[in-house]
């Protein structure tokens, strides 16, 4: 079967194509369908076999919640982002997570967030340690 006939692969590819539509429109109406499609994919990919695309997912989801000032939602998913990246090496993934930390450290005055910063830079390090996606 063709990768992009794949319903999980879909979902994924359709649901980063909408979070990028709601961050570019700031319009909350695009939220929830990027969310659906996104869940979709995380929980369709196996954590064995298609853990980075899923941790993708996972951080998309975290932003999207973050961005969205959900921040207990964005905080879970942001967890299970770090705990799904343990063990992969991909620029790209790390430089998602260290997008999560930018947002995550916007908001010091809220109690989980300063302790998601230091979560986050525990698992990829400190900003000043991040690669560039490009380099994949």
């Amino acid at each position: 079967m063709d990768r992009l006939a794949r319903p999980t692969q879909l979902s994924a590819i359709t649901g980063h194509a909408l979070a990028t539509v709601a961050y570019l429109t700031g319009d909350p109406a695009d939220l929830p369908e990027a969310e659906q499609r996104l869940a979709a994919a995380v929980a369709g990919f196996d954590p064995g076999s298609h853990a980075r695309p899923r941790a993708l997912c996972l951080a998309r989801l975290a932003g999207l919640h973050l961005a969205a000032g959900d921040l207990d939602q964005g905080v879970e998913y942001t967890r299970q982002a770090l705990h799904a990246v343990a063990g992969i090496r991909s620029a790209r993934l790390i430089h998602a997570i260290a997008q999560l930390r930018t947002a995550a450290a916007a908001h010091p005055d809220q109690a989980a967030l300063p302790d998601l910063v230091e979560e986050i830079d525990a698992s990829i390090g400190t900003p000043d340690e991040e690669p560039d996606p490009e380099g994949e």
